[in-house]
């Protein structure tokens, strides 16, 4: 969270496990918060990785691969490597995933290993967020205009899609969770019907979710061009929280799961409340609801756009 130092930036290597991470904020439009609990301390399968990009927009990837230990872990981190090398050379999102798909399964038989992610970029300058949601549990998008929580304020209408997935690159540093911005413009692609996930423009309508655009992260789909690009529009005060299953599917004691709606109740009930007192009250409802009792990595992540300062008048001289 914001009061825990940030770490230094580092290369990620491809089998380097996640480390637990912290959050962050930035001053310059858009701001990152998160916070992991795993279940086995330092093997986590939930992954966040925040980080600029040179034409001064922000990347956001929250994952979560299949499994507990060690194992989820090393494949966790090598798809989080992957998808930051693509991401880092330029690629938009569909395209990053897609890629790092087929260079995952290119490095050998995974198994049933398998991983979900919500891949994002936004543009500190238009609040415009380009998103793939790979079989991920829906992102919710608290708007301060709305009485009550929306789980979408999507663009109408698909533009460009990303370039052709090609090797990944190599070159640039990559850095640690943390956050960065700067003005930049923002392309997506339409979700396609190739995947059985839709095809058309993008949902207009605020109140539907952040759902999947595109299949989970699996060798049975490498090789396709399945993941497609959506987007949405952030304005000054709204919040985009992501999270993995390990929270949404919280059971009480009657097995009811905790939900993707109590998630945007509890950003509803205080709209300007700190995104740290957020996360903290987020998962302190669903301690509650499942009694404390976690057997799944719980991740929250919530990307924000700072509110415009009010106006300032200078005195009649």
């Amino acid at each position: 969270m914001g009061d825990i130092p940030m770490p230094q930036p580092r290369p990620p290597s491809d089998s380097e496990p996640e480390p637990t991470p912290v959050g962050g904020s930035c001053a310059c439009g858009m701001g990152a918060y998160w916070r992991l609990h795993p279940v086995t301390p330092g093997a986590s399968g939930d992954w966040v990785d925040v980080f600029g990009l040179d034409d001064g927009r922000l990347a956001i990837c929250v994952g979560d691969a299949a499994g507990h230990g060690s194992q989820a872990a090393a494949f966790a981190g090598r798809v989080r490597a992957v998808l930051r090398r693509r991401l880092l050379a330029g690629e938009e999102p569909d395209a990053a995933v897609s890629g790092t798909v087929g260079e995952v399964a290119g490095l050998g038989d995974l198994g049933e290993m398998f991983a979900t992610a919500f891949v994002a970029i936004a543009d500190p300058s238009t609040g415009r967020v380009v998103y793939v949601n790979a079989g991920h549990p829906p992102a919710v998008h608290l708007t301060r205009r709305a009485a009550h929580p929306t789980r979408s304020s999507a663009d109408p209408g698909p533009v460009a899609p990303g370039p052709a997935p090609g090797p990944a690159s190599t070159s640039g540093p990559a850095s640690g969770p943390g956050s960065a911005s700067g003005p930049a413009s923002a392309s997506a692609s339409g979700p396609g019907s190739a995947s059985g996930f839709g095809s058309g423009p993008d949902p207009g309508p605020a109140g539907l979710p952040l759902g999947p655009t595109g299949p989970i992260l699996s060798d049975l789909f490498a090789g396709t061009w399945i993941w497609t690009s959506r987007s949405l529009r952030m304005a000054p005060g709204d919040r985009l929280v992501v999270y993995t299953d390990g929270l949404s599917e919280a059971r009480d004691a009657a097995g009811e799961q905790f939900g993707t709606d109590r998630i945007g109740a509890a950003g509803g009930d205080n709209p300007d409340s700190a995104p740290d007192l957020l996360i903290d009250r987020i998962f302190a409802r669903a301690a509650a609801h499942s009694s404390a009792d976690a057997r799944d990595d719980r991740t929250v992540a919530v990307l924000t756009r700072q509110p415009v300062p009010p106006a300032t008048t200078a005195p009649l001289q």
